[in-house]
């Protein structure tokens, strides 16, 4: 255990004040908040790609209304998926 149970209990981000002390370096604590940040981004990215593929999936089974299964007929992403239901998603926020 790299942190006393007082400093784990005082400290406000566990993990990268850890790492500063293995490593004895704030840089390391840093790097770790980036990295962490970093991984978010990764995942919204996979959920926004993901997400529209589904929508695409639904539309182009019948479940959902079929203008949402066309697809680009060079880069075969789902346009009208991206394109409808993107501002429909920021609307709702």
């Amino acid at each position: 255990m790299m942190l006393t149970p007082a400093a784990l209990a005082q400290s406000s981000l566990a993990v990268p004040d850890a790492m500063q002390a293995v490593f004895n370096a704030p840089w390391a604590g840093k790097l770790m908040v980036f990295a962490g940040i970093a991984g978010i981004i990764t995942s919204w990215n996979a959920f926004y790609i993901g997400g529209f593929r589904a929508i695409y999936a639904l539309a182009h089974s019948g479940m959902l209304p079929v203008f949402l299964a066309k697809l680009h007929p060079e880069y075969k992403t789902p346009v009208n998926a991206n394109g409808w239901c993107l501002p429909a998603g920021y609307c709702s926020v």
